[in-house]
């Protein structure tokens, strides 16, 4: 992952399901990629405080029990300008809209899915210039 001014930048993989965390985790990592992980929303925000500046994406779970993902992308995007974002959700459609996720036009990354079509996703949204939420990514069924 890319440095600037010496500064290593972070992937934060947010979600309340240790596996699920772990997974994702372990995909970016063995592709380079340096990776936070948060066990949940408030986690999430505790664990960069002071560092925000080196998050460059957010992967996060749109339904977590503290605090929803388009919420805490909402928070991240007041403190890191520029943050792009992956939602991931197992849930039907409608539950996703419900939360909110569909309205602010990032991707949304159904589960099961693929270590190939996380990196994909992945690779496509921080090369992508410009404002993040920029990339709309159809959702597909495959499994982890």
């Amino acid at each position: 992952m890319k440095e600037e001014h010496g500064q290593p930048k972070y992937v934060l993989v947010v979600d309340d399901e240790p596996e699920i965390l772990s997974i994702i985790g372990s995909i970016l990592t063995t592709q380079g990629y340096n990776v936070l992980a948060a066990h949940g929303g408030m986690a999430a925000l505790e664990q960069i405080r002071g560092r925000e500046d080196s998050v460059e994406l957010l992967i996060t779970d749109v339904v977590m029990p503290d605090l929803n993902g388009p919420h805490l992308a909402e928070e991240l995007i007041r403190r890191v300008p520029g943050i792009k974002v992956i939602f991931t959700s197992g849930w039907e459609p409608q539950v996703i809209a419900h939360e909110g996720a569909y309205r602010r036009g990032y991707p949304t990354l159904a589960k099961p899915f693929t270590a190939a079509s996380l990196l994909q996703l992945v690779a496509s949204v921080l090369n992508k210039s410009g404002a993040a939420g920029n990339v709309r990514a159809e959702s597909s069924r495959t499994k982890t």
